[in-house]
């Protein structure tokens, strides 16, 4: 037990510092952007043919996630459930082509989890900072994806004779995500990606430690303004 709080305290830290560092991006991002804003505003011409070189998006949404859980033994059948997730979106326009997206993502879902006679259902919580570059093409209607997932918070605990027991993180803090998204109407985008953990996690339930590594399925549509 001991040994688990020490690591929590430690990945917090790291996290902390994450988030931070995040939140420096997204503020040098809308700063930029409204310096781009006013630069195009001063020096206007061409501008309706060429458009601004610099601009932000800004969105949010809902959707649907899926986990793969690959574990290195069985201590018990483990069984996920499709879970729900809202998003916040910002992203830096850069031209017509190429966007750096950061976004802000809250999800919830479960496992079902049996050994033996026990059989418990295991509530998690994650919160993901997805940063990614956007190539864009076909007038913004397609868009592939690709980047860092930063999950600064994955919980999962479960209840067992009145009692909250942990079963450790599911999602490590360093994730890669790839993904491809579809413009459905002109603030309406239909995105689908995969998120594949770089490292593994320790957990543990009654009394078994094992490691995972647990790749992620999502999808979502964002409104876009």
């Amino acid at each position: 037990m001991f040994y688990y709080l020490e690591s929590l305290a430690m990945k917090g830290r790291v996290l902390r510092g994450v988030v931070l560092a995040v939140v420096a991006v997204m503020l040098s991002v809308v700063a930029m952007a409204q310096s781009a804003h006013s630069h195009n505003h001063s020096h206007t011409i061409h501008a309706e043919d060429k458009g601004p070189w610099l601009g932000t998006e800004w969105g949010v949404g809902i959707g649907a996630a899926y986990s793969m859980l690959d574990a290195d033994s069985d201590p018990a059948t483990l069984n996920p459930r499709l879970g729900y997730q809202g998003h916040l979106h910002m992203g830096l326009l850069f031209g017509r082509n190429f966007a750096l997206e950061v976004e802000l993502c809250y999800s919830g879902s479960s496992i079902r989890a049996e050994q033996l006679s026990l059989d418990r259902k295991i509530r998690l919580t994650t919160i993901d900072i997805p940063v990614l570059l956007s190539f864009r093409v076909l007038n913004s209607r397609l868009q592939l994806d690709l980047g860092p997932v930063f999950t600064v918070r994955s919980s999962a605990e479960y209840t067992l004779d009145s009692e909250t027991k942990f079963f450790g993180p599911v999602y490590p803090t360093w994730n890669l995500a790839a993904g491809v998204g579809v413009r459905l109407f002109r603030n309406l985008m239909l995105d689908v990606r995969y998120i594949y953990p770089l490292t593994t996690t320790t957990n543990q339930f009654e009394g078994n430690e094992f490691t995972m590594r647990t790749s992620r399925v999502t999808g979502g549509l964002t409104l876009m303004f």
